[in-house]
Order: structure tokens, then C-alpha cells, then sequence
């Protein structure tokens, strides 16, 4: 390992997002927190269409979710302008 490498890997954006078509509502909603767990901007599209998820668990994570993410960039995409 570098010390530029992460030291915990989180999933591919295209692996997460296949599990975000499953049929099982409980591996959806996993998929989200993995999403988040990533921390990246290309996670957005993503959470923002698991929160019109069929499913009232997963809405309301991937709601969850997008409340953290955004949370936590907001300052530092305040400070940018």
C-alpha cells in the first residue's frame, strides 16, 4: 500500500449501482450506504434515484444518505466560490 491508496476500499460506483436494481429491497438499501460510503459527487445521480425507490426502507436511507453526503461537502463547495 501507498500512501496514497485508501485504507479501506469501497465498492465500484458499477458494482453498487447493479445492486441498486436488485429485487431484494434489504441489498438496495444496503447498496446505499455503500454509496455514501464513498464520498464521491458521481454518488448523487445515484442516491437521488434510489430515493424514489419503490421500497419506504430504501428511500428513506438513500434520503438519509444524500442529507450526509451533502452535509458534508457543503462547505468545502461554499468556500469554492
Amino acid at each position: 500500500m501507498t500512501a496514497f491508496e485508501p485504507f479501506e476500499s469501497f465498492g465500484d460506483l458499477d458494482e453498487i449501482s447493479e445492486r441498486l436494481q436488485s429485487h431484494d429491497p434489504s441489498i438496495r438499501r444496503l447498496a446505499v450506504i455503500e454509496l455514501v460510503e464513498t464520498s464521491t459527487d458521481e454518488a448523487v445521480p445515484l442516491l437521488a434515484r434510489a430515493a424514489g425507490d419503490a421500497d419506504a426502507g430504501v428511500r428513506l436511507q438513500a434520503a438519509r444518505a444524500l442529507e450526509t453526503l451533502m452535509a458534508s461537502t457543503w462547505p468545502r463547495r461554499w468556500l469554492a466560490f
